[in-house]
């Protein structure tokens, strides 16, 4: 809840391919500090639904449906997308139309493939040049026995090199479990 700090919202670059991996309440001000709008980013993956990492995209949807006229793309899984839609974006864009617009009116979707073979709930996307896997991680409440029963959140393992893990519960087993299998060259374990 800082005023002067920002959240932890990552842009992923790679030769000419980006990825917004969320984008919270403070990321359309951060970018517009660097020189950017929020409608200059043009692809998208959440991990969870706390303000801090969703509350920047009604601005993203608004403002690519009445401004630039265009649609970005958000790597979403089905579940992910209609818990989105109807927990945060409907709100302020459905009835912005009549009938009122609907999520894909909004985001050019792209389904994640699940990844068998994974100690956890996985999938797998590529941006472009980014290959990324999204592992189920625990974090709220915290009396949650482990992923299966926290609210939906993921980690992002982006090309294989680094984990990302978004807020999250201290979860050594995933750790463990991803320095063992992919070997990561960093791990950015934001927990509790």
């Amino acid at each position: 809840f800082t005023k002067r700090q920002y959240q932890t919202n990552l842009l992923i670059r790679k030769g000419p391919d980006h990825l917004v991996v969320d984008f919270g309440t403070k990321a359309g001000q951060a970018a517009w500090e660097l020189g950017l709008k929020a409608t200059d980013f043009r692809s998208f993956v959440i991990t969870h639904l706390h303000a801090d990492h969703i509350g920047g995209l009604e601005e993203v949807a608004l403002g690519n449906r009445y401004m630039t006229r265009s649609k970005p793309r958000m790597y979403v899984t089905p579940e992910l997308q209609r818990m989105l839609w109807s927990s945060s974006l409907r709100g302020g864009c459905a009835p912005n139309e009549s009938p009122p617009l609907r999520f894909r009116d909004f985001f050019e979707v792209t389904r994640p493939v699940p990844v068998k073979g994974l100690p956890r709930e996985s999938y797998r996307f590529s941006a472009g040049g980014i290959d990324v896997v999204l592992v189920r991680t625990s974090h709220v409440p915290d009396s949650a026995r482990g992923w299966r029963d926290s609210a939906w959140s993921t980690a992002v393992l982006v090309d294989g090199r680094v984990l990302f893990t978004s807020d999250t519960r201290f979860d050594p087993e995933l750790l463990a479990g991803f320095d063992k299998r992919f070997g990561p060259e960093a791990i950015f374990h934001d927990c509790q």
